[in-house]
């Protein structure tokens, strides 16, 4: 079973590849356009110049301080035509000047950006667990406890009962909190087997092969051309203690505009499935490509009223326009970064206090206000400001 999907941006959206920032040593902001240098053209370019000494030499002195685009002004090369004849791509910003450093979008080997299959996928094993439990908390409150508060309990109780020392590292936090639904997701999703026709060829019991999303392959997204991303300004936007709003971090990203269409086809191999589902075995979360697409639906549905309940909550600058994007109809998914800690769905099911007893350990303390209280928020020169992420279907 299998079907071509096409998605449309209606807010910018970004996937982050391998590369996680860029320097000012390998962009420039001219023109309304961001140039990301390529290193062998940039080199060709200037020493056909008879610049490249210069370079070297300038990287040396100014270490971390230098600045490729003051550097090719010193030089009289900050023009249009030299940087198209050494860029590897450029993208169109409202930026005036370059940034600090902006986080470029995964591309394949040709340097065009597309959406993996991956990251795709991975929205789609978020809403299978997200229904899943949801229903589990709604007929079954006994079993969600067991198979996901207590869970979290026991994790908090891990972290604490840790070395003062390490609980007090960055990496020590981040690795419980990317391993907190670790087991939730081995209860409801890795425990079903393949059947085996001898022990010679027996398959390993690991998660991965237990896994019943084996059964759903999803491609890439065909990709996009390389020089038609857009950069913007992403703004974090937290809130006071007064629920007013106030930005703490921008950063620019390279993003796919409102407007672009994303075309990638969606797999179920329905073999594999009914050998997931025999032996006995009960409990499969989905049967069809159908029910896959309901459990999304009701995923989305869910987390874009939590993020209209949060706006709704809070006042400040650029409020009323989130307000005004939350008013239209649910979106299909939200793909990629800037969703933030509710983008993970889950998230949204525990109880508040329990909530906050993962916040006041994992991350910071913050008594009585709501969490997260923080958001991104993306800002387009005058544009209006729009939550990334967003996508619908295009029929």
């Amino acid at each position: 079973m299998r079907r071509r999907i096409k998605l449309k941006t209606i807010s910018p959206v970004h996937i982050g590849g391998g590369t996680q920032e860029l320097t000012p040593l390998e962009s420039v902001v001219l023109n309304g356009r961001c140039y990301v240098v390529n290193e062998a053209g940039l080199g060709r370019a200037l020493l056909k110049e008879g610049k490249l000494d210069i370079l070297t030499g300038e990287i040396g002195k100014q270490g971390s301080r230098f600045s490729l685009e003051n550097f090719l002004r010193g030089q009289g090369l900050l023009k249009q035509s030299f940087l198209e004849g050494c860029a590897a791509y450029s993208c169109e910003t409202a930026a005036g000047r370059t940034p600090a450093g902006l986080r470029p979008f995964v591309r394949d080997a040709y340097g065009r950006p597309f959406v993996p299959g991956s990251s795709l996928k991975g929205v789609l094993r978020t809403a299978i667990l997200y229904t899943r439990l949801k229903k589990m908390k709604n007929e079954s409150p006994r079993d969600f406890q067991r198979c996901f508060t207590d869970v979290v309990r026991g994790k908090l109780n891990e972290f604490n009962r840790a070395e003062d020392w390490k609980r007090h590292r960055p990496w020590f936090k981040d690795g419980f909190k990317r391993n907190m639904a670790g087991q939730v997701e081995r209860e409801l999703l890795q425990r079903f087997d393949l059947p085996v026709p001898d022990a010679r060829n027996r398959r390993g019991p690991t998660a991965q092969q237990r896994d019943v999303l084996r059964a759903v392959k999803v491609s890439d997204a065909v990709p996009l051309d390389k020089n038609g991303l857009v950069l913007e300004e992403v703004q974090v936007t937290s809130i006071t203690g007064e629920n007013e709003s106030y930005v703490k971090t921008p950063v620019f990203v390279e993003v796919m505009p409102a407007g672009v269409e994303i075309d990638f086809e969606i797999i179920l191999d329905e073999a594999i499935l009914a050998d997931f589902g025999g032996n006995g075995q009960a409990g499969l979360p989905f049967k069809t490509l159908e029910d896959i697409y309901h459990m999304l639906q009701e995923f989305s549905t869910g987390l874009w009223k939590f993020e209209t309940d949060f706006w709704n909550g809070v006042s400040g600058p650029g409020t009323e326009e989130m307000r005004e994007f939350y008013r239209r109809e649910p979106a299909a998914m939200r793909l990629g970064w800037g969703s933030g800690l509710a983008g993970t769905g889950l998230f949204m099911l525990l109880p508040e206090a329990l909530r906050r007893e993962l916040r006041d350990d994992l991350f910071e303390p913050r008594g009585q206000q709501v969490f997260p209280k923080s958001r991104r928020v993306a800002v387009a020169g005058s544009h209006s400001r729009r939550p990334p992420g967003w996508v619908v279907t295009v029929e």
